[in-house]
């Protein structure tokens, strides 16, 4: 699955297949497909469709792996350029307990992902959540290094998204 979903054609048959899994049977086979390869389709340009159609368009209850498997590779995920991607929209889709993993896992590792290319996007998305009792625990995880973290090109965007919130330190 690999090999077909990273390329730019194979991509968009993968897609269309997802279009048809009408029956739990179909759904449960093509997971049983997918779900070695997620991780490395989350994390190409082309494979990352593939999840997020999966996603969105296939009952949350059978999307409980890719949460899973987000969650057990936060940080790889996390700082990958496409896989940051399909992690926001998991977090929009996921229910509790798997959404609420992610969160913890994300908030643990917050002061690595500020400073990061891809990561500090990341936590900018949670962000604008504007959940306030997660935005005050995210921002006072970060907010005795705040001189340092401004200074710095990744996390001073994070920094300045905080203020166009009006987020109350």
């Amino acid at each position: 699955m690999t090999q077909i979903g990273t390329n730019p054609h194979g991509t968009r048959v993968l897609q269309k297949m997802i279009d048809y899994l009408n029956s739990e049977d179909l759904i449960l086979s093509f997971i049983s497909i997918l779900k070695p390869n997620v991780l490395n389709l989350m994390k190409d340009i082309n494979g990352n469709h593939i999840i997020q159609k999966f996603i969105n368009l296939i009952d949350i209850s059978y999307s409980k792996f890719i949460f899973e498997i987000i969650t057990e590779n936060i940080m790889d995920i996390s700082t990958h350029k496409h896989g940051c991607c399909v992690l926001q929209k998991c977090i929009d889709i996921a229910k509790y307990p798997s959404r609420d993993l992610m969160l913890e896992n994300l908030y643990n590792n917050s002061f690595d992902l500020i400073t990061d290319q891809y990561g500090n996007y990341v936590i900018q998305y949670l962000l604008s959540l504007c959940d306030v009792e997660y935005n005050r625990k995210l921002i006072n995880n970060f907010l005795r290094d705040i001189v340092y973290l401004s200074k710095q090109k990744y996390s001073s965007n994070v920094i300045e998204k905080v203020k166009k919130f009006n987020t109350v330190f």
